[in-house]
């Protein structure tokens, strides 16, 4: 933290045989006398000591040697002791040559001119830490910087944070320092806004002005002017007044001078007293190289500029957006993020990589549990499959093994009608049971040779086919069955429909499974009437169109496209596989098969089969 303080007050003595060119300095160290009017506890002394010293050495080029004297001078005017100090300085440094004398205050200064005479005349000297010099009369010798309080700026920026602000309370101690500060700020005060009340504390001891501090209303600043001294006469630093001001202070207090800022001020147009050791530094090095200087040449610019203490801004809930612009923010706590950003970045991204594996584990283990799950399927529906095809084996192999018989049957009946006398009247009716017999047996011989077809594995044949007269014979195949369960059928074949390419053996399949899968559909559905409807139209120019209606119970909405999948059913008895055939049948004539519920009543299943060459 920058310590703020009095201004340095330097003078710089050169011997009477000084020439006050480059070269005589050069030839030895230069030698400048540091005059600070209090003590070295000043904060100010210390900042403004730093930047003159490192500012004059720095522009000078060559060593320089610094002899400091803090005078301590009492707060009343004491010309004798002045006198003992003048006399002790002379015989301290009466071998030494000063090049330059530097003065830090008013009082400093006013020693430094009294005494001028008799310590080394014809010695350049430059001041600072003075605010005015109409009390003096300069020589054409002497320059230095003038300093300056921001009176009304530093009230400003307190009405920018606090624009609720109706009261102004003033403090100040009882010093000559004090109360010259305080005479300043009245002055410049008379031009503040008129809703202010203004309230000073100016003439108390410290520990009344902290209980009076403790019971502000709202609404109320305070501007702290200086409290070098109290009424009881007690003398303080300006960290101690500051802190005891602070801590029993219920409104925030504003300060002029950089040495407070850190000690529990908010802040203000502060003088800089760095940089005004700056100023007076690069005044004391152009003396050094021989450069005349006097009075015309004191610097008057303003060093003072805006600071804050972030601490107390926050303290008191004040927006840093009000703030004025350009200004200095101190001691602002780095938040975690400002301090740890990027080992918080790398965690992060070290948390992410490591979620992003996590997540691909687990993904990938559900993935691996879907796959083992979808394989037994599979596994289950191949060993199904594996058991259909044995049945269609063995179905084939007793379909072979039936037709022999059969065949043998049929032929015994068509020898013993031959054996028959036809004219005797009375072998009527063993004729026509003889004819019943081969008639049944040429029957079922067609049922095992149409099995035998749909059972057969090779090339299929393509074939024009006529659509109606597959139903006929179909129909036909299972109008005994039909009949059996009580379904009756509506046949609405449209007459003069083109002929449909492909294989009748499986078209007939086709419309065997659509047939059967209706009739078991309405198997169960006691009292229900059940009618089969088989109707074939052309919807669509070169397209013919089956569809097989039944007043069964139907299928859920959302089940529809799933009754076509391998052995799905919602049938007790049922394997599953007939619808699927058909559609991969239906598919490979080209063509489409879907399933529709009825507005009243049971399922429709449409065919739609394209006309002339098949693929």
């Amino acid at each position: 933290m920058r310590l703020v303080g009095v201004v340095v007050a330097a003078f710089i003595w050169a011997v009477p045989a000084f020439t006050g060119t480059t070269a005589a300095v050069s030839d030895r160290h230069a030698q400048v006398l540091l005059l600070y009017a209090e003590s070295r506890l000043a904060p100010a002394f210390t900042v403004v000591d730093a930047a003159f010293r490192s500012t004059i050495t720095s522009g000078f080029g060559a060593p320089v040697d610094f002899r400091t004297e803090f005078l301590d001078l009492p707060a009343t005017p004491n010309p004798e002791f002045e006198r003992h100090l003048r006399d002790l300085i002379r015989s301290k440094y009466r071998n030494l040559r000063f090049d330059q004398v530097m003065a830090f205050g008013p009082r400093a200064l006013r020693m430094a001119l009294d005494y001028r005479a008799e310590l080394a005349p014809g010695v350049p000297i430059v001041f600072m830490g003075v605010d005015s010099v109409d009390d003096f009369e300069l020589p054409a010798d002497v320059t230095g910087v003038l300093f300056t309080f921001s009176w009304m700026d530093t009230l400003d920026a307190a009405l920018r944070l606090q624009p609720d602000t109706r009261r102004v309370v003033v403090v100040a101690g009882t010093a000559p320092l004090d109360r010259r500060w305080v005479a300043g700020a009245r002055a410049a005060f008379a031009a503040a806004p008129a809703h202010l009340e203004f309230t000073y504390l100016t003439d108390l001891p410290l520990d009344a002005v902290t209980t009076k501090l403790a019971a502000l209303p709202n609404g109320t600043v305070v501007l702290l002017i200086g409290f070098l001294q109290d009424r009881t006469g007690r003398n303080f630093t300006a960290q101690e007044a500051v802190e005891r001001l602070v801590e029993r202070s219920r409104a925030p207090i504003y300060g002029f001078s950089s040495t407070r800022i850190g000690y529990g001020i908010v802040g203000g147009r502060l003088t800089d007293w760095e940089r005004h050791g700056v100023k007076a530094g690069e005044l004391g090095a152009r003396l050094l190289r021989g450069k005349k200087l006097g009075p015309a040449d004191i610097v008057t610019g303003d060093a003072n500029i805006y600071m804050f203490d972030a601490r107390q801004l926050r303290r008191f809930g004040l927006k840093e957006s009000r703030l004025p612009p350009g200004s200095m923010i101190l001691f602002r706590e780095s938040t975690a993020w400002e301090q740890y950003r990027w080992p918080i970045v790398g965690g992060l991204a070290l948390v992410l990589v490591e979620s992003g594996l996590v997540a691909g584990l687990v993904i990938q283990r559900v993935r691996r549990k879907r796959a083992e799950a979808e394989a037994a399927v599979q596994r289950g529906q191949l060993a199904h499959a594996q058991r259909v095809t044995a049945v269609g084996e063995l179905t084939t192999t007793l379909a072979h093994e039936i037709n022999q018989p059969l065949g043998a049957i049929v032929s015994n009946a068509e020898a013993a009608r031959r054996l028959v006398d036809l004219t005797d009247p009375k072998r009527t009716d063993l004729l026509e049971t003889l004819g019943d017999i081969i008639d049944d047996g040429q029957r079922a011989s067609e049922v095992i040779r149409r099995l035998r077809a749909m059972l057969r594995t090779g090339a299929t044949e393509q074939k024009p086919c006529d659509v109606n007269g597959l139903i006929v014979e179909v129909m036909k195949f299972l109008e005994a069955d039909l009949a059996r369960v009580g379904v009756s059928t509506d046949l609405r074949l449209r007459e003069g429909l083109p002929l449909v390419r492909g294989d009748a053996i499986q078209l007939q399949q086709v419309i065997l499974n659509l047939a059967l899968n209706a009739e078991d559909a309405m198997a169960n559905g006691a009292g229900e009437p059940k009618r089969l409807t088989v109707e074939t139209t052309e919807r669509r120019p070169g397209t013919v169109e089956v569809c097989v209606r039944d007043t069964g119970v139907g299928v859920k909405e959302a089940d529809l496209e799933g009754i076509f999948k391998p052995f799905v059913t919602t049938k007790t008895s049922g394997l599953g596989i007939g619808l699927s055939i058909s559609r991969s049948i239906v598919e490979a004539h080209r063509g489409t098969i879907r399933a529709e519920r009825n507005p009243d009543r049971g399922l429709s299943i449409r065919v739609e089969l394209p006309c002339g060459a098949a693929p």
